[in-house]
């Protein structure tokens, strides 16, 4: 065994070398399949993905932990994405978001351009269309 650790050392950068950290998503969405989906698609393209169920799991994993960017369904239980963008925004927390939804109406009132929300993604999406979207507000550096 020990021959096998000689032969193999953990892998660590070298002094003075670069180590990109991968772009941490949250993904709130009640559909498991969309969630299982994009979890899987998002992390082969270089990210770490963190999926919640509802919009009162996200603002809570928001509270306690720190992320590059927010991708929210809108219709969830508990805490809609509107009413989670909203908090999120006046709570003045400046992390990109997209929201994925088929209701998007909200979002293109031009009232609401004040909420910044970075890309409109309209439901039923391909995890191609998601991954181009997330690279435009956090790209991976390969």
């Amino acid at each position: 065994m020990n021959e096998l650790i000689a032969k193999n050392p953990p892998v660590r950068p070298a002094p003075g070398g670069n180590c990109p950290i991968a772009p941490r998503i949250l993904f709130a969405d009640d559909e498991p399949g969309i969630r299982f989906f994009s979890e899987i698609a998002l992390s082969r393209a270089g990210y770490t993905v963190t999926t919640v169920a509802d919009g009162q799991e996200a603002w809570k994993a928001l509270e306690t932990e720190t992320f590059d960017l927010l991708v929210t369904d809108n219709q969830m239980p508990y805490l809609t994405g509107q009413e989670l963008v909203l908090k999120v925004r006046q709570h003045g927390l400046e992390l990109p978001i997209i929201v994925a939804a088929s209701d998007l109406e909200f979002f293109l009132n031009p009232d609401n351009e004040w909420l910044q929300v970075a890309q409109l993604l309209q439901k039923p999406f391909d995890l191609q269309q998601l991954k181009e979207a997330v690279n435009c507000c956090v790209p991976v550096d390969h």
